[in-house]
């Protein structure tokens, strides 16, 4: 292990990159970089780059370019979609298109999604699991409480 530099409350890491309160990070060849933001809480550093933060949703391009406004606190993509939690609920993005809400059936706030090879994938703070591989939301319960955040294997 090598220690590759220090940031502010660190809260989510993917593919190279960290959200954390002082913004997104980046770990390069000689430690760690700042590539802007600010109260960054979730990231996704694979393919296309997006940040959830206290602000908004991001996706890297030419700089950070604001996609909505409004705190969001978490977010994935895979290939052309892509998919976040803000204050309305879930939202998703389909290609270039805007980031539309999403309906599930869950009754308590969603706090974390994600994708399977198959499946958009969400979690509630109670515990709930919803799963849509195409044909609709599912739901179980895990059996805990105090979920914050969701790990998917891709």
């Amino acid at each position: 292990w090598t220690r590759a530099g220090v940031v502010d409350d660190p809260r989510a890491v993917d593919a190279g990159m960290i959200a954390a309160a002082d913004g997104v990070h980046q770990v390069v060849d000689d430690g760690l970089r700042s590539v802007g933001l600010a109260d960054a809480r979730d990231v996704h550093g694979r393919g296309m780059p997006f940040a959830a933060t206290a602000a908004g949703l991001y996706r890297l391009g030419n700089g950070w370019m604001a996609e909505r406004d409004g705190a969001a606190t978490a977010v994935s993509a895979d290939g052309d979609r892509a998919v976040a939690v803000d204050d309305d609920g879930l939202l998703v993005r389909e290609g270039v298109a805007s980031w539309t809400g999403v309906e599930t059936p869950a009754t308590e706030r969603v706090v974390d999604v994600g994708f399977t090879e198959a499946a958009t994938v969400a979690v509630t703070a109670a515990g709930t699991l919803l799963t849509d591989a195409g044909d609709g939301w599912r739901t179980r319960a895990l059996g805990v409480t105090g979920v914050s955040r969701l790990a998917v294997q891709a």
